[in-house]
C-alpha cells in the first residue's frame, strides 16, 4: 500500500495494485495497517475502496481529522496501542 485516504487504498505500481486486488477479492476479510505516513496520501492506481475493508488499524497518534474522515465514510478504525520505549506497555 502506498496511499490511503477516504477513497481507499492505492498503489504506485499497476502490477502491485492488480495483485492486491486479486488477493482481497479472494479474502473473507481485509484489514489494512495504515501508518501515519500513508494516511491522507494517494497513489495513481486504485486497489480498493474503504467499503471493501473489514478494518483499518492506525497508529496510536494518527491524525484525528483523517481518522474522523475515514469513519464518516464507513470505515471501522482500531488504534494501535502506544509502545513503551523499553518494549513494555
Amino acid at each position: 500500500m502506498r496511499g490511503f485516504r477516504q477513497g481507499g487504498v492505492s498503489a504506485y505500481d499497476p502490477a502491485d495494485a492488480s495483485f492486491k486486488r486479486a488477493l482481497t477479492a479472494r479474502s473473507r476479510s481485509t484489514i489494512v495497517l495504515a501508518t501515519n505516513d500513508k494516511l491522507g496520501q494517494h497513489a495513481p492506481h486504485r486497489v480498493l475502496g474503504v467499503d471493501a475493508l473489514t478494518q483499518i488499524v492506525v497508529e496510536h497518534d494518527a491524525d484525528a481529522d483523517l481518522v474522523r474522515d475515514l469513519t464518516k465514510v464507513g470505515a471501522t478504525i482500531a488504534r494501535a496501542d502506544p509502545q513503551d520505549p523499553r518494549g513494555q506497555r
